[in-house]
């Protein structure tokens, strides 16, 4: 799970140097999944925010 969030993680920041908005939004609802998911299941990930930093 935790890999889930890194790869979606490291594709939201790539898409926002990218600088496609659509691309962007695609990465930015896979994270959102991907959060949630590890929430869900009680899979800590840090606090930074989509995109912002390392996740645990």
């Amino acid at each position: 799970m935790r890999d889930r969030v890194r790869r979606a993680d490291a594709a939201l920041a790539a898409a926002r140097l990218g600088g496609d908005a659509e691309e962007v939004m695609l990465a930015e609802a896979e994270w959102e999944e991907a959060w949630h998911t590890a929430r869900r299941h009680g899979v800590p990930i840090g606090s930074a925010g989509p995109g912002e930093g390392p996740v645990a």
